[in-house]
């Protein structure tokens, strides 16, 4: 097809015969591209790819509890990074200014 039409992969959107054979073209760079994404990876980061992937899987028969583990999660990390905001600011002596929101995490 590309022969035929020098042009044929400008077009868009890509049809789904695109996708497929452009798919088939990266497919053997898949485990090696794993297998380093792998290496880098914390053991916490491992954890929580884990969580994010068992939720992707889960998100569709029950959205609400995923929905809910997503809050918490959020929650959890905007309370450390507060956390930290607050520790920075007591070894530099400098005060800060807590939102409505940082207080009720604080709480």
């Amino acid at each position: 097809m590309y022969k035929h039409d020098p042009r044929y992969w400008a077009r868009r959107p890509l049809t789904k015969q695109m996708i497929a054979y452009a798919s088939c073209d990266v497919l053997c760079l898949v485990p090696y591209l794993y297998n380093e994404m792998e290496k880098q990876l914390t053991i916490e980061k491992k954890a929580l790819l884990k969580e994010l992937t068992d939720e992707q899987v889960l998100a569709l028969i029950h959205p609400q509890e995923i929905k809910q583990r997503r809050r918490v999660r959020k929650n959890e990390s905007d309370l450390r990074q507060l956390v930290l905001l607050i520790e920075k600011s007591l070894q530099d002596n400098v005060p800060i200014v807590l939102s409505n929101r940082e207080m009720r995490l604080l709480k």
